[in-house]
């Protein structure tokens, strides 16, 4: 006996029966992507941070040192104007020493 074909849409849809099942050792890939969209931004976030935080602490670094080494050499103009280079060279090594 040959069963009956449907005879309209509605009727295939009732007989068909969708069942998921999951397949033994298939790993679901939606959890993996959640995690990876709420980590992501954050590594990116803390790169930002760390990039921006190194270059404030050498800017600061960098200014502090070159008001010193401007400071240095005016109070030198003042006080020997004859030989400026030689005081600034004395003052710099007794301060321990002004990188140049």
């Amino acid at each position: 006996m040959v069963p009956a074909r449907p005879t309209s849409p509605d009727d295939a849809r009732r007989d068909e029966k969708v069942v998921d099942l999951p397949r033994p050792g298939a790993v679901s890939v939606a959890p993996v992507a959640s995690i990876s969209l709420r980590i992501v931004p954050l590594v990116i976030g803390s790169l930002l941070a760390t990039l921006v935080g190194t270059w404030l602490v050498w800017f600061a670094v960098y200014w502090q040192a070159k008001q010193t080494g401007e400071e240095i050499l005016a109070a030198c103009q003042r006080v020997m104007p004859e030989a400026v280079q030689r005081c600034v060279d004395t003052v710099v090594l007794q301060r321990g020493g002004l990188r140049r």
